[in-house]
């Protein structure tokens, strides 16, 4: 009874929530996209968007179904590329490996933005993948070495103990296999898109091409 009163709850909030409730900036341009992005997280960042740097990756698996996951942005390099991380034998890491394309998208509800990257995704060199996990916290590195990523659990104190196990070692100074990886999208297209209250959004898609980047707009 409570779970379908819940249900019932939230069909009534869904049609009362408040929707582009942030302020939107100037719109802006430039024939770069990597330099529009780095200056709309920037701006994002300024002005307190919570967890600025979160990304949805997007990818399909060998049967061509969809999956999607929230990540944290690794880096990304003037050439158009966008970096993030995890485990090459988790579900994204495998689903990468059968199908080596994925979708990066970032949103920012407090400026009314949103960016959406397309393009074919490359793991690093084993040197800049472990760098990466030598830069994690002690924490976050016993986590990932501590069982086997997407798969079934069945206790969580198992889990606990595995971690707790694994920073232990950590702390004493081993360092383990792991398979860390850091994974590079090289972008085909960059969609900006910029909110209004209006409801007169602007949309922007900036595809690669053989010699830079060809600008689009496009209806909102």
């Amino acid at each position: 009874m409570g779970e379908a009163n819940a249900v019932e709850r939230l069909g009534q909030r869904l049609l009362d929530v408040p929707t582009l409730t942030g302020t939107p900036p100037d719109w802006d341009g430039g024939s770069d996209p990597v330099d529009r992005f780095a200056r709309w997280l920037l701006d994002a960042h300024d002005h307190q968007a919570l967890e600025p740097y979160a990304l949805t990756l997007s990818t399909v698996d060998a049967e061509g179904a969809p999956d999607a996951r929230i990540l944290i942005l690794k880096g990304i390099r003037p050439d158009g590329a966008w970096a993030f991380a995890g485990g090459a034998s988790s579900s994204k890491g495998i689903q990468l490996q059968h199908h080596p394309v994925a979708a990066l998208t970032f949103h920012w509800k407090e400026r009314l933005r949103s960016v959406r990257i397309r393009g074919r995704v490359q793991p690093a060199d084993p040197q800049e993948s472990n760098a990466d996990f030598a830069s994690r916290s002690p924490a976050s590195r016993a986590a990932a070495l501590a069982g086997p990523t997407s798969q079934p659990l069945a206790d969580p104190a198992q889990q606990a103990d595995a971690v707790a196990a694994a920073l232990s070692g950590l702390e004493k100074g081993e360092t383990p296999e792991h398979d860390w990886t850091l994974w590079w999208l090289l972008a085909d297209q960059v969609e900006f898109w910029q909110g209004s209250p209006d409801r007169q959004h602007h949309r922007e898609r900036y595809t690669r091409t053989g010699t830079g980047w060809d600008r689009q707009l496009l209806w909102a």
